[in-house]
């Protein structure tokens, strides 16, 4: 029998599990699409009852939202930017694991960028997560790229600056003010009697903390 005779076989594969969907998770909680959808858009405004069932469906099925769906329909991504200037310091560590905390308990993921205390940098960064659909951006200080807050403005993107405070301030800001922080430890040491000083800073290039607290 010559090798063209031969009958090939095809080798068989097995298909993929199909992921469940939400009409999945309608059915199997018998409730409507449209209840599922209002359950994850916001729990509270779904039924005691009901929402025992699709969360007891969503359970069983394994059911995860498409994100890129949801945010399609509700024109919200649920997602957050933030900014800090470096990675390699674990003082923006605990910040950063409080905010998260508080964003996954609003059902929210935290995106994290570094600029590496570069305001052209910074200004990248912003425009990934812009691209990304964030639904708003942590900053940390007050000094940063002009244009960027006017960037922020175009896409009418809420941002709240960190870490620092002032009363004057033209945006939106939460923190303390270094600079009086500073004067206030200093007084107190020229009151119990100190008059020389030494200091050890950190980085004050576009770094508005440190440069204030040496002022």
């Amino acid at each position: 029998m010559s090798e063209e005779t031969i009958p090939k076989r095809k080798r068989l594969q097995k298909k993929p599990l199909r992921a469940p969907t939400l009409n999945d998770v309608a059915e199997h909680a018998g409730v409507s699409t449209a209840t599922v959808s209002r359950y994850h858009s916001n729990a509270e405004l779904v039924g005691e009852e009901r929402r025992r069932r699709v969360e007891a469906s969503i359970a069983t099925l394994e059911y995860i939202p498409h994100g890129a769906a949801q945010a399609l329909a509700s024109k919200r991504s649920r997602t957050i930017g933030a900014i800090v200037p470096t990675l390699d310091n674990a003082i923006f560590a605990r910040g950063i694991q409080a905010f998260q905390q508080r964003l996954q308990n609003a059902g929210y993921t935290l995106f994290i960028a570094s600029s590496n205390y570069s305001h052209d940098e910074e200004r990248t960064q912003a425009e990934t997560l812009i691209a990304r659909g964030v639904d708003g951006v942590m900053l940390i200080g007050l000094d940063h790229h002009d244009q960027l807050f006017e960037r922020f403005r175009q896409k009418q993107l809420p941002y709240i600056n960190t870490w620092s405070f002032r009363s004057d301030s033209d945006h939106p800001c939460i923190g303390f003010n270094n600079f009086d922080a500073a004067v206030r430890l200093t007084t107190y040491l020229l009151d119990i009697g100190h008059i020389r000083f030494g200091i050890i800073a950190g980085i004050t290039r576009n770094n508005d903390r440190a440069h204030d607290r040496l002022q």
